[in-house]
């Protein structure tokens, strides 16, 4: 899915439509009272506003000279000349013009005009009204072809039925063209164009429709949009439909082809309206009722990884991990960089409200809530308590933050006045709360009182006396729509629900081992556990009010947990492993893990699902995680990937395809034309210089050379024979090793000549990867025959040294310093770890993902990422 962060622009005025300058430096907002602001999108800050009467609709002419825009109560269009913004002139249409739509070369505006059912024709030169033409009856959407051929407008049949319909008109003759399209169902909100004008899109509240333009028919159908302020927007590529169709998650993004789902895209508010810049990297959408205009940034695709992740490379700031995946042929583009923000020392709790503009941090130590505002991760207030903090709870509109503490006592604090407005005595040791969807009720789990307190959510005045539950509760979550309350039991092994209108216990759960904490999905349907000494999830169908299910098993015990926006994946921290746990909630699996801070404790995911924010307490700070993954499509099964020195082109061999392409790492996208190789190269090394790029292939026993300046192949392929997978330069270039695993040996090419030296030197079984020692003197060989390493002695090319291993490797990586060696062992799902001056495993292997190859360092060598093909993931692992 798509997450991007969201940065709303605050307005003077309440906005109604919006319109992108052609070269994206200026966005146009209309609203009322009578305002249009005009926002520099560079800085997201209002540079003007001006004045016209009932300002709705917006278009921008080509040259940018021009905005106008249609006055809805007044039957005109205002003609305003950017510069100023000076409004010009007024132009009347007739009652109630809805759209306006520049021609393609500037001359024409046609604003249609729903009380008359007519498009009038506005010549730009004179700003007058030259004709209008008949389309049928409350004309309104509109959309142009970029051929500057055809406009299309939505309108009433003037048949007995009112049959909503689309007509066409030939812009050369002003003239109806063709018969009208019927839609049938409801009023077209939006009308959008494909770029070649093959297909229209027809949206309405609840439908949306494709016409082939070519013989005017409808050619596929979608119901059940379900937002009431529908819009959409194509992108300048003809890919994908970015549409505003959904209350919880608004912007879908769907394939232009077969209008599948790919990305869903969590925006606060409730938004309205939406425009997409022309690289289709951000849309801008309004919120009405919050008075703002919010950016989102439409990049970045969450996936763990794609299909099959074989080879991992990271760029040389160490900000930036491709991964190319084999099975759908792309490469996956992570931002890892961390962000850790330092609050109290024991950071126990976090919560966030429905805007995400802030994230709430309870400190157990210092007794405090920090106020950390999400746009710049900054600690922006903190409010000192009486108690050391357990948990704390926001409400939906954020305006209060409830709380509880060791001193056996509830708050709340008043988010606007940053003040503790009540307290209220509670139960003994209070260590969870929750406030209920309209903030009418806290409920507090008393952990030595064995009771649940039931609070007023204004006064904190006691509802009911304490109810009476399992043995030591530890937490509590409320379902949204019932207001049911959960409570983890951890001496009971249970969960005892307390009924949301009676207040009495409905039902005690069964669940796993020392229940923790709990989570509720955004729906309601379901609750997640953890079980700290099970190892595990539990989840809970609200509606039987009954486990689902085998328990979901982790690889350390969980503490927390937090519910994804969308309620597909499951964010659980580990704080003995001082990991964060994600788990893919249709599947039921484990897919990542991602490593955290010194004891992670809370978590909260911002309500567009982008990032994390997970509480470390151990290290007295927060962590803010990016969630998100960006897929850049490349050719047929990618199988090894590197990155250039400067960070400016990544590599890709491409098996299936018999080629190499190449990444520009700035734009995220494939440059120039791919390299074509032959074969199935596979493994790719890259000189010192990266001047040359050399390629193995195991298909016809070669090795290639590219240039990588003018990107064409250098001589003819190598011949070592056999199948050469692996690759390794020396530090000076001279000599490139290759790992043939066919043959069992290990050829040396001298990268001058471009020929062996001397013949191949045997070398295990199956040699699959090769690395060098930054001395030159030692080649470290990962062999998928044996359960060991070698280490050859490079000056006779002979084995000096066998590493025994828990399985046999697959992929290796040595630290820049050459006295770590990191190795995945794919039959045990782990990474191993050796000293290369003793040849010891250091410690006990690093489990990851199943199925791990590929795995590479980060510059500071702090931590590897394993490429799990067999689990489609990426694993993080702190080494």
């Amino acid at each position: 899915m798509i997450n991007p962060s969201t940065v709303p622009i605050p307005l003077t005025h309440t906005p109604v439509a919006l319109a992108l300058a052609p070269d994206g430096r200026r966005l146009y907002v209309s609203g009322s009272p009578d305002t249009v602001s005009v926002i520099d999108t560079a800085t997201h800050q209002v540079t003007a506003t001006f004045t016209c009467q009932s300002p709705g609709h917006l278009a921008v002419s080509p040259d940018g000279r021009r905005l106008y825009v249609v006055g809805g109560a007044t039957g005109v269009v205002f003609v305003v000349d950017t510069a100023g913004p000076t409004v010009l002139r007024s132009v009347a249409v007739g009652a109630k013009p809805g759209q306006v739509v520049v021609s393609r070369d500037g001359t024409r505006v046609y604003a249609s005009v729903a009380g008359p059912g007519v498009v009038a024709v506005i010549d730009t030169s004179t700003d007058r009204v030259i004709r209008t033409v008949n389309v049928g009856v409350e004309a309104g959407a509109m959309a142009a072809s970029t051929d500057g051929l055809r406009l299309y407008v939505a309108a009433v049949g003037s048949d007995p039925d009112s049959t909503r319909i689309v007509q066409a008109i030939d812009l050369r003759t002003d003239a109806v063209h063709g018969p009208p399209v019927k839609v049938f169902s409801g009023q077209a909100r939006t009308l959008a164009l494909t770029p070649d004008g093959t297909q229209l899109f027809v949206l309405t509240r609840s439908t949306l429709r494709v016409i082939d333009t070519t013989n005017l028919t409808v050619v596929n159908t979608l119901f059940d949009m379900g937002n009431i302020h529908p819009d959409i927007c194509l992108s300048d590529d003809g890919k994908n439909a970015y549409v505003l169709e959904q209350s919880v998650d608004p912007i879908t993004v769907r394939e232009l082809g077969t209008l599948a789902v790919t990305h869903r895209v969590r925006v606060g508010g409730t938004p309205s309206r939406l425009v997409l810049t022309q690289d289709g990297h951000r849309a801008y959408t309004i919120d009405a009722e919050a008075a703002t205009v919010v950016p989102v940034d439409m990049r970045c695709v969450t996936l763990p990884a794609g299909a099959r992740p074989e080879a991992v490379a990271l760029t040389g700031n160490g900000e930036t991990l491709l991964v190319a995946n084999v099975d759908d042929n792309t490469v996956s583009v992570v931002d890892v960089r961390e962000t850790r923000i330092t609050t109290g020392i024991f950071p126990t709790a976090a919560a966030l409200a429905d805007d995400g503009r802030h994230v709430y941090i309870a400190d157990f130590n210092d007794k405090t809530v920090s106020f950390i505002d999400t746009r710049t991760n900054t600690v922006i207030a903190t409010v000192l308590t009486d108690g050391h903090l357990n948990d704390l709870d926001v409400t939906r509109d954020g305006q209060r933050v409830y709380f509880v503490g060791a001193d056996n006592r509830a708050g709340v604090i008043d988010t606007g006045t940053r003040q503790i407005t009540h307290t209220a005595p509670v139960g003994e040791n209070p260590s969870g709360i929750a406030v209920t969807r309209d903030g009418s009720r806290v409920f507090v789990a008393n952990d030595f009182s064995n009771s649940v307190s039931v609070l007023r959510g204004s006064s904190l005045a006691e509802v009911v006396p304490p109810i009476t539950v399992g043995e030591r509760p530890v937490s509590v979550a409320v379902v949204p729509d019932s207001s049911d309350a959960y409570v983890a039991t951890m001496e009971a092994n249970s969960v005892s629900v307390i009924d949301g209108d009676t207040l009495t216990v409905a039902a005690t759960i069964p669940v796993g081992q020392s229940p923790r904490s709990l989570s509720v999905a955004p729906d309601g349907r379901r609750v997640y556990v953890t079980n700290s000494e099970s190892h595990s999830v539990s989840v809970i169908d609200t509606n039987t009010r009954a486990v689902i299910g085998e328990p979901i098993p982790l690889p350390q015990q969980p503490t927390s947990l937090a519910v994804s926006p969308f309620g597909d994946r499951l964010y659980v921290t580990g704080m003995q492993a001082c990991t964060v746990f994600v788990i893919d909630t249709g599947t039921r699996r484990l897919i990542d893990a991602r490593p955290a801070g010194d004891r992670p404790f809370g978590v909260a995911v911002t309500p567009n699902g982008r990032y994390l924010y997970v509480c470390n307490f151990a290290g007295g700070n927060v962590s803010v995680m990016d969630t998100n993954t960006t897929t850049i499509a490349v050719g047929s099964r990618p199988t090894g990937v590197v990155v250039s020195a400067d960070g400016r082109r990544a590599y890709v061999a491409e098996s299936a395809s018999g080629r190499v392409s190449v990444i520009d790492t700035a734009t995220l996208a494939p440059t120039g034309t791919p390299v074509t190789v032959g074969g199935q190269p596979r493994a790719l090394a890259l000189s010192g210089n990266g001047s040359r790029l050399y390629v193995s292939d195991p298909a016809s026993g070669t090795v290639s050379t590219v240039d990588t300046a003018t990107l064409t192949m250098t001589g003819t392929p190598i011949t070592v024979g056999g199948s050469p997978f692996g690759l390794a330069l020396t530090p000076d270039n001279s000599r490139l090793y290759v790992a043939d695993a066919g043959n069992g040996a290990i050829a040396v090419i001298d990268t001058a000549t471009r020929s062996l030296v001397g013949p191949p030197a045997p070398s295990g079984v199956a040699p699959i990867a090769v690395a060098v020692s930054p001395d030159a003197q030692s080649l470290f060989v990962a062999d998928t025959g044996v359960d060991e390493v070698l280490v050859l002695q490079t000056a006779t090319m002979t084995v000096r040294q066998r590493i025994p291993l828990p399985g046999a490797a697959f992929g290796l990586s040595l630290s820049r310093d050459g006295r770590r060696l990191y190795l995945t062992i794919p039959s045990e799902k782990v990474l191993a770890i050796v000293d290369t001056a003793t040849g010891a495993l250091l410690g006990t292997p690093i489990p990851v993902g199943k199925t791990p190859h590929g795995v590479t360092l980060t510059p500071d060598g702090q931590h590897a990422y394993v490429s799990n093909t067999g689990s489609n993931t990426v694993s993080k692992v702190r080494v």
